[in-house]
């Protein structure tokens, strides 16, 4: 049985309690030491999702948003190929059969979250409209 909470039974915050557990690093860069930036780099991992994605994402069953997140979870910044594993997938969403992981991979192929790759079983373009990690401006350099 599904038990409800109601909007009410959770706390208010004043402040965004999120932005406490944020860690940042400091990074120079000097450019020909004309001028010296200094910044904030954030050091969790990301993902971008575009608008593009986003009514694809509301039609994603169960299985298609469980194989999207290990997507997320394995993308590597800058690039806009990846390679799948069926067993680090079925580990990393909790299925014991493929069947499962294998219906959420169709259905990210289907809404074109993903591309198949020639010659190449195990690997797939991600679909740079929809999501990245990173700058993709990158990708054409």
């Amino acid at each position: 049985k599904i038990s409800y909470q109601r909007i009410s039974d959770f706390e208010r915050f004043e402040e965004n309690p999120s932005i406490k557990n944020l860690q940042f690093v400091e990074e120079v860069v000097d450019e020909d030491a004309v001028v010296e930036k200094v910044f904030n780099k954030d050091t969790d991992k990301f993902t971008k999702i575009f608008e593009p994605a986003h009514s694809n994402l509301q039609l994603l069953s169960n299985a298609g948003l469980r194989v999207l997140v290990y997507f997320f979870n394995v993308m590597k910044p800058n690039k806009d190929t990846i390679i799948f594993s069926i067993n680090d997938c079925k580990k990393y969403t909790g299925y014991t059969s493929n069947v499962n992981v294998y219906r959420g991979l169709g259905e990210l192929l289907n809404k074109q979250f993903l591309f198949r790759m020639k010659d190449v079983d195990t690997m797939f373009f991600l679909n740079v409209t929809y999501f990245f990690n990173g700058r993709r401006e990158k990708l054409f350099a």
